[in-house]
């Protein structure tokens, strides 16, 4: 899924999102496929053939997304506690 199918079906997939995240707070455990990302090749010029020509990029799912912005969200108020400045 991407962010775009999410936001507009936002009405349909809340329940299962929120089942997700509740799932992945009480078990401290989330699914192996949740983290799978997917290679895509850029063409760095026009009408390339050779693979050399292209740059690989990383599509992580949206999903894996949402669970690192939360968990980034609730470390920023306690990071200041966790680390000396020294």
């Amino acid at each position: 899924m991407t962010m775009a199918f999410l936001r507009s079906n936002c009405a349909t997939l809340k329940g299962d999102v929120m089942n997700m995240f509740v799932e992945f707070f009480s078990s401290r455990k989330f699914v192996a496929g949740l983290n799978s990302t997917f290679i895509g090749l850029i063409p760095r010029k026009v009408g390339v053939v050779n693979i050399k020509y292209f740059r690989p990029i990383s599509l992580v799912g949206c999903m894996y997304k949402l669970l690192s912005k939360v968990l980034a969200s609730r470390l920023r108020g306690i990071i200041g506690n966790l680390i000396l400045e020294n």
